[in-house]
């Protein structure tokens, strides 16, 4: 980022406008491998998190919820989808 003369992310859309002039210089801004679904959340648990829904169980209405059955994690997906659908995250070395 330094040597881009970017400056460090503040939200979700700073992050979002760095990674696509990152990837304009021809680079991939995040790579990430993930066998299963506890894997990817381990690779982009920070970003589940801008959601709440970092962890596996939430608390939501005073009851225990798995995080993936709710429609925020739906949000976090679709966004994570636009991402990997627009080159900015890739698979490393796979791609």
């Amino acid at each position: 980022m330094e040597k881009l003369n970017l400056q460090e992310p503040k939200t979700m859309d700073d992050l979002y406008d760095t990674m696509k002039k990152i990837k304009a210089e021809g680079i991939i801004p995040f790579t990430a491998a993930a066998s299963n679904p506890g894997g990817f959340m381990g690779q982009f648990q920070v970003f589940a998190s801008t959601y709440d829904v970092g962890a596996t169980t939430i608390v939501k209405d005073g009851k225990l919820e798995f995080a993936w059955l709710q429609p925020e994690y739906k949000q976090f997906l679709i966004t994570m989808k636009k991402w990997h659908d627009e080159g900015l995250i890739g698979r490393g070395v796979c791609d």
